[in-house]
Order: C-alpha cells, then structure tokens, then sequence
C-alpha cells in the first residue's frame, strides 16, 4: 500500500514537471531515458521502502524485547520486596520474643527486695569447747541475701563490713531503715536489701584522712562451724580485692587466725 502511494506520488510529479516545461502529459511523449531514470527512482524509492520496514521491524522488535524486560525486572522486584517484608517481619516477632523474655528475666533480678525485720541477735556457735582456725582470706555466707562470698579476716578491724551500692535511706513504721544492693559472685547481677539501721559510725579514710559516716546493719553470717548475728557496716569496696572483711566482733573468742593460709573453712550452716 506505501509502495503504491509513493509510486503514484512519484508518477505524478513527474507528470507535473512535463507540463511544467511545455510537454503534454502523455506517457507516449517521454523518452526512452526518461523512463529508465523514472524506474531507476521506482527502484530507489522500493529499496528506501523495505529498508524502513526492516528497521521498523527491528524497532517493534526491540521495543517488544524492552517491554518483556521491564516486566520482568518489576515483577522481581515486586517478588524481592515481598521477601524482605517476610524477613523483616520474622525478624521483628524475633526481637519481641528476646524483649519478652528479657522484661521476664529483669522482674526475676527485681523481685520484691529481701527485707531483713528486727530478728533478735542471735548467736549460734556450734563449738564452743574449741577455737577454729581460719586463714587470712575464707569463703562466708552471708543471709540475708543468702550468698556465698569472699572474705578478708583482719584481726585489726573491730566492726565487719560489706560491699554496698546504692545505699538509701528511709524510714519505716517510725524506725531509721536503709537500702542498699549486694553483687551477686555467681551472676554478677545486683541484689537489693532493706534492713533496719542499728546505728552509724564514723570513719576516717587512710588515705584522705576525713571522716565518713556509715549505716550500720545486722546480718547473719556462717563462718565454718559458727553461725552468729553480727553488726556490718555499709561501705563501697570497690577499690579492694574482697568484698567482705570480718572483724573482730565475729571472730572473738571463737577463732584464731592463720595468715599464712587461705580457705582453711567451709561455711555449714545457710539460711
């Protein structure tokens, strides 16, 4: 159908050029070279033709090709997204399951704190025929908060004391009471403790030389075969390698010190 237009075009224009210049237009009348021209330009303008309709053929081919492509490459795309949307959403039912049991494991560690009331001092020793001997450092047991933890035996202190952080005050039913948290050894986690304020003593720092005021409190601790009630005082021993010293109102009359030797006693009793 193009072929044929362009050859009528053709055709006429040719037509018109011959009486443009005087000739009539007859067919008879062109000559013999005029018409091998006239099918020269028929050849051209067929061979421009086919060429065009090749090119438009590569050109919807291409487009078609381009179409495809794009239709895969949304589709996985779209098919990616859907995935990602799978794992992020696995992902976030894993977090909440680790923030659950996260929020389960801290109210276990901040349960109700261990409140030691006013227990009558009592003194249980179960030998009082002999002395133990205990070494320079012994393992004690220490309740409330009912741990087992190292401590340093120095005959030169007259008071035992404790490692306390966040040591607060308060009061209770008209009575002086303090708060304070013990490092559990075994989970490195804190443990609270309230226990009513027996009094509060002075003392002065070695190396700063000033005098700092501290909580005393009550304890029961098992020390080898002896169980007694003592008076702790409340201070950071951070700085120092134990974090219990027993004095002297512990070890009188009842132990003698070996300090060439350690862990010479294991605790008996536990409450």
């Amino acid at each position: 159908m193009i072929r044929r237009f362009y050859f009528f075009s053709v055709l006429g224009a040719v037509i018109l050029l011959l009486t443009t210049v005087g000739c009539k237009p007859y067919f008879v009348l062109a000559t013999q070279q005029d018409k091998i021209m006239l099918e020269q330009v028929l050849d051209q303008e067929t061979q421009q033709l086919d060429q065009l309709d090749t090119l438009t053929g590569r050109l919807e081919s291409m487009q078609d090709d381009l179409v495809a492509h794009q239709s895969q490459s949304i589709t996985e795309l779209q098919q990616r997204m859907a995935n990602q949307d799978k794992q992020l959403m696995a992902l976030k039912n894993q977090l909440a399951e680790l923030d659950q049991a996260f929020e389960n494991l801290r109210q276990e560690h901040s349960a109700e704190p261990v409140r030691y009331n006013d227990m009558q001092s009592v003194a249980v020793d179960t030998d009082t025929t002999a002395k133990q001997v205990i070494g320079a450092v012994e393992q004690v047991y220490i309740s409330p908060p009912g741990l087992l933890l190292n401590a340093r035996i120095d005959t030169g202190a007259t008071t035992s004391s404790i490692d306390a952080r966040n040591v607060e005050p308060f009061e209770r039913d008209g009575k002086r009471w303090v708060r304070f948290e013990i490092t559990d050894p075994e989970s490195d986690e804190p443990v609270v403790l309230e226990c009513r304020v027996v009094r509060r003593v002075k003392i002065i720092q070695a190396i700063t030389e000033e005098k700092e005021r501290r909580y005393v409190v009550e304890l029961l601790v098992a020390l080898g075969n002896v169980t007694r009630s003592a008076e702790f005082t409340l201070s950071d021993r951070d700085h120092v390698e134990y974090p219990v010293l027993i004095g002297r109102n512990i070890l009188m009359d009842s132990m003698t010190v070996d300090v060439s030797k350690k862990f010479l006693s294991v605790p008996t009793h536990s409450y």
